[in-house]
């Protein structure tokens, strides 16, 4: 029984020494003799034992093991006996805290109000784990709490979380008494079962590639020395620190604390202490074949070296992103491949925050077709099997909702195709299908019209309904009737639900897929989570089986268990390149090292105190003799030791980068290590890598390390010719060179055509823009408003007839349905009543309004306003908003000049008013529509016609709109009305006015509480109409002008203010006649075949802010090319001057 270390700073040979001594073992006889254990980190086991064959050179190694603590506990145990009870695993411990939470929550003094927030089970299992890991009991924690409450310190933070510890950490433990052992005990077992190994007596053990042991782990180390024959442990220091003091922001200080608490141990267990190996500089071969790199591991603690010229194959690089920076390591790795002939496994990327770096090191390595290998753990709620089952417990949780029950549809691993799904969906959708309609027996009829057509829609609907939900309602059922069930019952109902579904099988299929792909961590990944879902169900079982529960508490638990599984891959492939973090990976031998992400607060990293315990709180336990792991402060101190075991790794290149921006532009500053290298490298150049190659010819070739990013760059180069600049023949070459690679061909095609690509639609040829519209073009006002706004929105939405996806909710359509709606039925029911609107009382009014709401409301789009308590709550609002507009349109009837002739008048129908326009191409234009109300009147013998428009905000009719044929609307129903005169009355009208009304509440903004009359005087302000009437002073007068009903005011004089919306006869008839001239023009070009994408723009105003067809255009004006239709605005009587000069100058030239 003895111990040896082997000492030595970074790159003395540590490692080799250990492999040469298991080999010179090996070698004498390679079969028989005791074990010989090479102990390492769990992390760096795969590349130690890939080290170990390596340096061997030999068929096996029979004797000869890499082990991690783990493996080691394993081998004992199944030698020695561990324990009869099962252990539960980190997804069991953090489903059994996760229950614990839950029940003991209202105990809490602290920690209650983070019981439900996402993480803290996972911090509290951390804190867990540190107790074990330092053999810290309940009681420990209990006499902490007691000496801050007897000295009457009992109130401070730290009691109260000691308090809470306390409860918990009891709890834990009281329930892994019955039948578990905790995988965080798993060591202290360990140490008492290794003296009863018998294969151990004679075992010679080397412990290499540790920073520090845990107080447990030393006790596994005590055990091995007490027992083994000899235990070699390496430890990565200065010897000629080990008789001195180092001081506690020394590089080596904790190693040399690790080596005074084992030399302490031995001496405790009296275990014989062999002259330790001492490894320096000179003695033997050492790590580095490039001396710049020795001097800075010599020398790096020493502020004042400096090396004497500029050093080779060290490289430090300033770049101006990440992105740049990683596509230059890409391009060094392929430079270092081809011209060194290194291979990928001789590289390293070195990171200090992968979540900075892992997905875009990834994306750029594939780009450039390095092949790599990420050494990190990789959480799995991405994967569709985790989205799976959280999403079926939620949709049975929530009566089956829309959003996870769509969520379980899409994770292709039900039985349906994603095209059945999205009919499913957009079905469900429009009609608002929840909860009891997925479990009805009856097959679903909404919608379906009684045609061929029809009726196969509706089979093929409820087909899939069947299809998608059957195994999930069998789920559902299963569980229905009860509150609570024991948690073995909900777990193997989970299971069949996954049997059902046929998951092992899909999985399976996915695997050989990603194979025959090319993709082996894809599919280890499958067969990985697939593996640990299952054991998850197991931890369950073990942990929590005959508890029970209900199935929401069942979903919280097993939900923290998914989301804090991590998948563990090991390399696929012998050649790659390593990217891992300088906590975690371990590379043993290197010839070059890519360290990136050199920032300040990044690396050395920005060390946060621990959210349970402070840093204060920790040094307060360790004054009270209760220590925990290290604080803050000294974490900082590591820092710098990882950073120089970073720098160490290779052996003959080293490259150090940092970006100077993120990925927003904001300013990075460079981490205090770069000012160091530079310090002791005042020769070393500071390079500047901006992305994009130049003009020279050579120092370009570095970029074109592949056909695909050739074909990149040189798009670039030719995007500048395109400008009118001039570029390097050398380009052209590189074109040439590129068109002999058929697989590039394609590419290159691509390439051209985006160089030369327009965001425009072309016209449609005329035959086919006609057999659209056949001879007879039936459109709408708005739609020629569409047509005048965009012409391509209007291709798409009314000749190609893409629609948006119809959904079962209350928008602005549907309460404008609703309005439109209830004032044609309150206009009838008035008219049924044999009485004049202006007659009725308020209270009558208001009556007769709430009846037509409650009549109607609760039949709108299939029940909507009723669908949902937020819905039934709009449904009030817009009643209220009803009730406004119904008492301000009383106030016109009051006036008893205009009453309504008709309400939601159709034209353009069989026997309705009509406005044909014929065109010159022997087309005629046949406008159809609904007009909201026409009213009329008799004002000193002459007959008067006015129309008016519901809409649910304010709105004004501005005359430049209507000259660019953008609001046509008003002009062209009172021209209808006008033309139709004799469906209203026997003599011929003018036009009196039209009017949009705003149907709605809104809200009075005054500094002081109004009176009655002042608040409704504010509401008429706020209410009043908008629009243009006929210039009449006595039609002016009828319709309220000046009484805040219509924008028409009087002076005192009884005269029309300047600038007042009036039009006379002449002005009228102009804009009637332009209107129906703007209405053939749009025509023309629809029947042309125009799509332009040209969108307007007025002032700041463009159609594009809420355009559902924005995805299909690309229209995008920083884009050169995408240009919007710029429209002048026209002020005062501009529009109606232009309106009578395009009038005039059309009828002159007819």
């Amino acid at each position: 029984m003895s111990l040896r270390f082997i000492l030595g700073r970074a790159g003395t040979g540590k490692t080799s020494t250990c492999l040469a001594e298991i080999t010179g073992w090996l070698q004498r006889d390679p079969v028989d003799g005791p074990p010989l254990i090479l102990l390492v980190p769990e992390q760096a086991s795969f590349q130690m034992e890939k080290a170990l064959l390596t340096h061997h050179r030999r068929e096996g190694l029979m004797r000869a093991q890499v082990m991690s603590f783990r493996r080691l506990g394993w081998l004992v145990f199944q030698e020695a006996g561990g324990t009869n009870r099962q252990y539960l695993d980190e997804l069991g411990k953090t489903m059994l805290l996760r229950s614990l939470l839950l029940q003991q929550e209202k105990s809490l003094q602290i920690f209650h109000h983070l019981v439900r927030e996402p993480g803290f089970v996972a911090k509290l299992a951390g804190t867990f784990k540190e107790f074990k890991s330092y053999n810290v009991t309940p009681s420990h924690l209990r006499e902490q709490y007691n000496r801050l409450k007897a000295g009457g310190r009992g109130d401070l933070v730290l009691a109260r979380k000691l308090h809470d510890l306390v409860l918990l950490y009891e709890a834990f433990e009281a329930s892994l008494a019955v039948n578990h052992t905790d995988p965080d005990d798993y060591l202290n077992l360990l140490s008492e079962r290794i003296p009863l190994a018998p294969s151990l007596k004679e075992a010679r053990i080397w412990v290499d590639t540790f920073n520090g042991f845990t107080p447990q782990e030393m006790k596994v180390l005590g055990s091995l020395m007490g027992y083994c024959r000899q235990v070699n442990i390496t430890l990565c220091l200065d010897p000629q620190d080990i008789d001195g003091d180092a001081a506690e922001m020394d590089l080596f200080h904790p190693t040399l604390i690790t080596y005074r608490k084992l030399v302490e141990l031995a001496e405790q267990l009296e275990v014989t202490m062999e002259a330790p190996k001492i490894l320096v500089p000179g003695e033997r071969a050492q790590r580095f074949t490039n001396p710049a790199l020795g001097f800075l591991e010599k020398h790096y603690q020493e502020p004042k070296a400096s090396y004497p010229c500029a050093p080779a194959d060290l490289r430090l690089v300033s770049a101006a992103t990440r992105r740049v920076e990683v596509e230059g390591v890409a391009r060094e790795i392929q430079r270092l491949a081809r011209e060194k002939g290194y291979r990928y496994r001789d590289m390293a990327v070195i990171l200090r925050d992968m979540s900075l770096y892992g997905e875009l090191v990834a994306t750029v390595f594939q780009e450039y077709e390095i092949p790599f290998f990420m050494d990190m753990k990789r959480p799995v709620t991405h994967h569709p099997l985790v989205e799976l089952l959280i999403s079926a417990l939620e949709t049975v949780n929530t009566y089956w909702s829309y959003e996870p029950l769509f969520r379980y549809l899409k994770t292709d691993l039900v039985p349906m195709e994603r095209h059945e799904v999205d009919e499913l969906e957009n079905y469900v959708l429009q009609y608002g299908i929840r909860g009891s309609r997925w479990l009805q027996e009856e097959a679903w009829h909404f919608g379906f019209a009684d045609t061929g057509a029809g009726q196969q829609a509706r089979e093929r609907i409820n087909r899939w309904r069947e299809k998608g939900t059957a195994a999930l309602k069998k789920f559902y059922r299963q569980l229905a009737g009860r509150g609570t069930w024991p948690v073995q019952v909900l777990t193997a109902g989970l299971y069949d639900l996954l049997r059902d579904l046929r998951v092992p099988q899909t999985l399976d299929r996915w695997c050989r897929e990603a194979e025959n792909r090319g993709e082996p961590e894809k599919a280890l990944e499958h067969k990985q989570v697939w593996d640990q879902v299952m054991d998850l169900f197991d931890q369950m079982v073990t942990a929590l089986g005959r508890e029970e529960m209900s199935l929401p508490e069942y979903a919280k638990i097993l939900e923290a268990g998914l989301q804090n599984m991590k998948l563990g891959l090991i390399p696929p492939a012998l050649d790659q390149v390593l990217v891992g973090s300088t906590d975690r990976s371990r590379q043993p031998e290197l010839k070059a090292a890519f360290i990136l992400g050199l920032n300040e607060g990044v690396f050395p990293a920005r060390i946060k105190e621990d959210e349970i315990f402070s840093d204060g709180e920790r040094e307060e336990l360790a004054r009270n003799r209760l220590e925990l792991a290290p604080t803050s402060k000294l974490a900082l101190f590591h820092e710098q030791f990882l950073a120089y075991i970073a720098f160490t790794r290779p052996s003959a290149y080293l490259w150090l980068s940092y970006p100077k921006a993120d990925e927003t532009g904001k300013e990075l500053m460079p981490s205090p290590l770069v000012q160091q290298v530079k310090n002791m490298f005042p020769q070393l150049a500071l390079e500047y890598l901006s992305g994009e190659p130049g003009q020279d010819d050579w120092p370009v070739l570095d970029y074109l390390v592949n056909g695909k990013k050739a074909v990149s760059y040189l798009a670039e180069r030719f995007r500048s010719v395109t400008r009118g600049e001039e570029i390097s023949p050398f380009w052209f070459t590189v074109y040439n060179h590129l068109l002999q690679y058929p697989e590039l061909r394609a590419r290159m095609q691509l390439m051209v055509a985006a160089l030369f690509y327009r965001n425009a639609s072309e016209p449609l040829e005329q035959p086919v823009a006609a057999s659209f519209f056949q001879r007879e073009l039936a459109s709408s006002v708005s739609r020629l408003e569409t047509f005048a706004a965009c012409p391509f929105r209007y291709f798409l939405q009314y000749g190609l007839k893409l629609k948006v996806r119809e959904q079962y909710r209350v928008d602005a359509l549907v309460v404008g349905n609703f309005y439109h709606q209830a004032l044609q039925v309150l206009v009838h029911k008035i008219k049924e009543r044999g009485r004049a609107w202006g007659d009725l009382s308020d209270e009558e009014l208001a009556e007769l309004t709430r009846e037509i709401c409650q009549n109607l409301l609760p039949e709108m789009e299939h029940g909507v306003f009723l669908s949902s308590s937020t819905y039934r709550h709009r449904m009030k609002l817009v009643e209220q908003h009803l009730l406004t507009a119904v008492t301000m349109l009383t106030r016109h009837a009051r006036l008893r000049t205009f009453e309504p002739v008709a309400v939601e008048l159709p034209f353009g129908e069989e026997g309705g008013p009509a406005l044909e326009i014929p065109l010159a191409e022997g087309v005629t234009i046949k406008l159809q529509g609904r007009i909201d109300r026409v009213d009329a009147a008799r004002i000193q013998d002459r007959y008067y016609l006015r129309v008016i428009d519901y809409k649910s905000s304010s709105r004004q009719l501005d005359l430049s709109r209507c000259y660019y044929g953008l609001s046509l609307q008003l002009p062209v129903y009172l021209d209808v009305a006008l033309s139709n005169y004799q469906y209203f009355m026997d003599a011929p009208p003018s036009g009196g006015g039209m009017f949009y009304f705003p149907v709605q509440s809104p809200v009075l903004r005054l500094d002081h509480p109004p009176s009655r009359e002042e608040a409704e005087q504010e509401l008429r302000k706020a209410l009043k109409m908008q629009g243009w009437i006929l210039k009449d002073k006595e039609l002016a007068k009828s319709m309220g002008a000046g009484q805040d009903l219509i924008n028409i005011r009087l002076t005192t004089q009884g005269e029309f203010y300047k600038g007042s919306k009036v039009l006379d006869e002449e002005q009228l008839a102009v804009l009637r006649d332009f209107t129906r001239k703007k209405i053939k023009d749009l025509a023309r070009e629809i029947y042309q075949g125009k799509t332009a994408i040209a969108p307007y723009r007025l002032k700041n105003e463009t159609p594009c802010g809420h355009c559902d067809y924005k995805p299909c255009c690309q229209f995008d004006s920083l884009v050169d090319g995408n240009d919007y239709r710029l429209l002048p605005p026209l002020a005062g009587d501009m529009p109606l001057q232009l309106m009578t000069m395009e009038v005039k100058g059309g009828e002159q030239h007819e």
